[in-house]
C-alpha cells in the first residue's frame, strides 16, 4: 500500500436516519507487510465504515437540525461529528441560542456508512458534512511535524496507524476474532495506548514503532479505487470515547 491514505449557525428540522452497532479487537503484535495497492465491492466498503459511530444532531423523531449557511453557499447544511463531546457542545449552543428548538433536540448516532452517503448525496438545497474533531487534527500536525514536514494545519478527518519492522517497516495489526486487521484509529490516544500495550508484550518490535498519520477521506478513496486482497485487512477503529457514549445509551441488561 503507498503511504497509506495520506493525506455561527442556524438550525432548522428536515430528514431522517439511525443506529450503530461497535467494534473492539485484541492487540497483536504481527506485522503486516505493506503492498502495492489495487476495488473492493461497495458492500464490503459499507461493513467497514458501518461499525464506526459518528453523531448528529437531530429532533426527538430523528430528523437532523439543518444549518443555515452565510456566504455564497446557501444551502441547508448537515454536520456529522466524529466526537460526541463535540455535538454535546454544538447542542449546548443550540438549547442556549433558540430554547424552543432546543427542547426536542438531541444527540443521535449514525453508522459512518450512512453518514457517508448522505456526504455525497448533496443537492442543490441540501448538503451533507463531516466535522473533523479538533483534538485529532491537532495531533496529526504533531505527527506530520515529528516527520519533519513544515504543516501548521491539517484540514482532512485523520486516521493514525503505526509500522514496525527494523529493515522493512510493515503495518502493526490487531487481531479481531479470527482475522488479523491493520487498525486505523480515529484518535491519536487509542493509537497511544495500543503501543503502550505492544511495549509491554514486545518491547522488541515496538522499539521499531513509528505513528503515521493519513486521511478518512483518502482511506475511503482507496478501498472503493483499488481491488488488493490485503486491502481487507484494513479496519477503521471507532474512539473509545464514541464507544462508551453508545454503551451509555443502550438499556441497562435486566437483573436476574
Amino acid at each position: 500500500m503507498k503511504p497509506l491514505i495520506r493525506n455561527s449557525l442556524m438550525f432548522s428540522l428536515v430528514g431522517s436516519t439511525l443506529l450503530v452497532p461497535a467494534l473492539m479487537g485484541r492487540i497483536s503484535s504481527n506485522v503486516f507487510p505493506k503492498v502495492q495497492a489495487v476495488a473492493l465491492p461497495a458492500q464490503e466498503v459499507n461493513q467497514r465504515l458501518q461499525v464506526v459511530p459518528v453523531f448528529t444532531i437531530t429532533n426527538n423523531q430523528g430528523q437532523p437540525l439543518l444549518a443555515s449557511q452565510t456566504g455564497q453557499d446557501k444551502r441547508k447544511l448537515g454536520i456529522f461529528f466524529f466526537s460526541q463531546q463535540e455535538a454535546q457542545t454544538t447542542l449546548n449552543q443550540i438549547k442556549a441560542k433558540t430554547p424552543q428548538l432546543g427542547k426536542s433536540a438531541q444527540i443521535t448516532a449514525v453508522g459512518l456508512d450512512k453518514a457517508y452517503e448522505l456526504t455525497q448525496r448533496s443537492n442543490k438545497e441540501t448538503a451533507f458534512r463531516f466535522m473533523p474533531p479538533a483534538k485529532q487534527m491537532q495531533a496529526a500536525v504533531k505527527v506530520l511535524q515529528a516527520e519533519g514536514k513544515k504543516v501548521q494545519q491539517f484540514n482532512n478527518i485523520p486516521v493514525f496507524f503505526a509500522t514496525a519492522g527494523e529493515k522493512e517497516k510493515g503495518y502493526l495489526t490487531i487481531q479481531q476474532g479470527k482475522q488479523q486487521v491493520i487498525p486505523l484509529f480515529l484518535s491519536k490516544e487509542d493509537l497511544d495506548g495500543f503501543l503502550v500495550q505492544l511495549r509491554k508484550k514486545n518491547p522488541k518490535l515496538a522499539a521499531t514503532t513509528k505513528v503515521g498519520v493519513g486521511s478518512f477521506e483518502g482511506t475511503v478513496k482507496l478501498l472503493k479505487e483499488k481491488n488488493e486482497p490485503q486491502l481487507k485487512q484494513i479496519a477503521i477503529i471507532p474512539s473509545q470515547e464514541s464507544l462508551k457514549f453508545i454503551r451509555s445509551q443502550q438499556p441497562a441488561a435486566p437483573k436476574k
